[in-house]
């Protein structure tokens, strides 16, 4: 798991704007700690409010970036055919597997077996 951890923070620029602090932290943190807007606003010392406040003045919002750096980690956890479809469901703090079938097909168009076949 660190190992894919790693390798996500690598893809990730550690940029000075905003959403890119907030990706770096979801993904580094992932998921060892809750994926919620207040957790993440305190990490950078802001209000919750002023992180929606200066998320929605970049276009974004915070489930927005959530949901890229959980489906990054993903489909980085579904190349890897050792690790089965439930377990990456498990790992990514799902409750049920159909609630990551859901999720990313929301993210990518596709269930995580069609992701998993298409290499």
């Amino acid at each position: 798991m660190d190992m894919y951890a790693r390798e996500l923070l690598s893809k990730v620029k550690t940029q000075d704007n905003l959403p890119g602090k907030i990706q770096h932290l979801l993904i580094q943190e992932m998921p060892e700690k809750p994926f919620t807007a207040s957790e993440t606003a305190g990490q950078l010392g802001l209000s919750e409010r002023s992180l929606y406040r200066e998320l929605q003045q970049q276009g974004t919002s915070f489930r927005q970036l959530r949901d890229q750096a959980l489906s990054q980690k993903a489909r980085q956890l579904l190349s890897n055919q050792n690790v089965s479809i439930a377990e990456v469901a498990f790992l990514l703090g799902f409750s049920e597997n159909a609630a990551f079938y859901r999720a990313f097909k929301r993210w990518t168009g596709r269930t995580p077996l069609d992701y998993r076949k298409s290499g």
